[in-house]
């Protein structure tokens, strides 16, 4: 695992020819406005959900300093679980900081299969957002951290729920993908 500030240079990549298709990305700019479009719904749907399924509402006692953690915690926890979904738990892997796009971002270098790309950008999600509201619903517990934590992260997976809608636009289930820009399909 490598740590990098700003782009990867692209002579750390493996190398794609002409027999690999490009991920039609958007534009660097465009990424924060479509984690808005796509992680402000699921916030919201995640708060309603939190509402409905659990009795946080009851029980709306807040801890600020517990808040700022969360809030702190959330970007490198999320990050850290895209690393651990990644073949050999992200050795292969870079992890960036971008701060003229404000971005931090994973980049492994190797193929992966479409399945396990959907399932490394899912990982988050499903572990800090869907997870934590799962337990809290089945047991009863009440939190409104963990509520705003689940919620927050949401928000940051809405990138993520974007690649993963981009792929199965995209990229054929047999294909495998390199660099997270180019795919190819399998025979």
């Amino acid at each position: 695992m490598r740590f990098c500030l700003g782009l990867p240079n692209q002579a750390q990549q493996p190398s794609v020819d002409d027999s690999w298709t490009p991920i039609r990305y958007p534009r660097p700019l465009l990424v924060n406005l479509l984690v808005l479009l796509f992680g402000l719904p699921t916030c919201g749907i995640m708060v309603l959900l939190w509402i409905l399924l659990t009795p946080v509402a009851n029980d709306p006692r807040v801890s600020i300093p517990a808040l700022v953690v969360a809030t702190v915690l959330i970007i490198p926890l999320h990050e850290l679980l895209h690393v651990l979904a990644l073949p050999g738990f992200g050795r292969n892997c870079l992890i960036g900081l971008w701060p003229r796009q404000l971005i931090l971002y994973i980049r492994y270098f190797g193929d992966l299969s479409r399945s396990r790309f959907i399932t490394v950008n899912a990982a988050p999600f499903l572990v800090l957002s869907v997870l934590p509201l799962l337990v809290c619903a089945s047991t009863g517990y009440s939190s409104v951290t963990i509520a705003y934590f689940s919620s927050l992260n949401a928000v940051g997976a809405g990138w993520d729920l974007y690649v993963i809608y981009m792929l199965l636009r995209q990229v054929p289930k047999a294909a495998i993908i390199r660099n997270q820009s180019h795919w190819k399909q399998m025979r």
